[in-house]
């Protein structure tokens, strides 16, 4: 096949050597007187001489063709090649992105579980805050006023029904702190308390943690003595503390030399 597919010039050699010899043949019947025969007959060497120029035409083109088909299969085989190798490719990434997916869906599924858990322990806790300001709201009456006064906006925040679980949490920790404070230390100073009557007077109170507090008026020299009762928190009048409740407030204010001083206290009050 090799031998038969060299080309000059785009004419396969194989036709011009039929050629010459169909001619060498010709020319070699001239002694024997042939030739004029042949001649009167019709030149076929002509005729074969197309058709041989025809058919070298052909086989030229055809192996034209071959070679260009050689060439494009070579690399249309490269491409499919490259193709084959760029689907295994993606084909791995898709089972990473498949490992990964479902790595992620379980991931996905364990943090819905702990949201749900979650969600049920928020529920719990808020029921929980809940009932925990219900107390404190009972338990407000019983606060010392001044006390009582101080937590008037916390208490109004608490009261809305709407506010979220982590602000009702930090209301509620302040208002049980503040009341811790308040329990551990003395606290004085000049206050508006309602007395008998409702009266409301100006008066110079000092209470003692959050059940024993004491009130003392200047100008007339009364004294109060005050405890949590079931109505709330009660202010009595103790003439036969005036002397002592006005010495303590005196001492207090740094006005005298601190000295023993017995006050009257009511503890374990019946609520």
């Amino acid at each position: 096949m090799g031998r038969l597919l060299a080309l000059e010039n785009g004419v396969d050699i194989s036709a011009i050597m039929i050629l010459v010899l169909v001619r060498k043949f010709a020319w070699s019947l001239l002694p024997l007187g042939l030739l004029p025969s042949l001649l009167a007959i019709g030149d076929p060497l002509d005729d074969l001489e197309k058709v041989a120029t025809e058919w070298a035409k052909t086989r030229g083109e055809t192996v034209r063709e071959e070679t260009e088909w050689r060439t494009q299969r070579e690399l249309l085989e490269s491409l499919i090649k490259a193709q084959e190798e760029k689907i295994q490719q993606l084909e791995a990434k898709l089972e990473t992105v498949k490992e990964k997916m479902a790595k992620e869906e379980t991931e996905n599924e364990t943090l819905a579980s702990r949201n749900a858990a979650c969600v049920e322990q928020l529920k719990r806790f808020e029921g929980s805050i809940g009932v925990l300001d219900a107390e404190l709201a009972k338990l407000r009456p019983l606060l010392p006023p001044r006390l009582s006064s101080a937590l008037d906006l916390a208490y109004r925040s608490l009261a809305n029904p709407a506010l979220p679980a982590n602000e009702r949490m930090q209301l509620t920790l302040s208002v049980l702190n503040r009341c811790v404070q308040f329990s551990k230390i003395l606290t004085c100073g000049d206050e508006i308390i309602s007395i008998e009557g409702g009266t409301q007077k100006l008066l110079k109170t000092v209470y003692l943690g959050l059940s024993v507090g004491y009130a003392w008026d200047r100008v007339s020299g009364t004294a109060w003595t005050g405890h949590p009762a079931s109505s709330g928190w009660k202010w009595e009048l103790a003439p036969d503390a005036a002397a002592a409740v006005s010495a303590f407030i005196t001492a207090y204010g740094d006005k005298a030399e601190p000295h023993y001083i017995n006050l009257r206290a009511q503890t374990g009050h019946k609520l």
